[in-house]
């Protein structure tokens, strides 16, 4: 995750939201962190920059970030 500042409005930059599914890969404090620093993140956010369609959707589906405000990277 990346916050960037873009002509006055906060975009921000997901890439991988692996923390949600693989809970193996990383500690319950790991987890927590990351959760709390997108959510934050989002809250602020005009707009989110996806690195792909399932970063996207699960953006969306998750945290509930409108779809119109999501731009998926090709």
């Amino acid at each position: 995750m990346k916050t960037v500042a873009r002509d006055g409005k906060r975009v921000v930059e997901v890439s991988d939201l692996s923390f949600l599914y693989d809970r193996s890969r990383f500690t319950w404090i790991g987890r927590e962190w990351r959760h709390f620093r997108l959510r934050r993140a989002l809250k602020k956010a005009e707009m989110v920059v996806a690195a792909n369609e399932q970063a996207a959707s699960d953006v969306h589906k998750y945290y509930r970030f409108p779809l119109d405000c999501i731009e998926v990277l090709k």
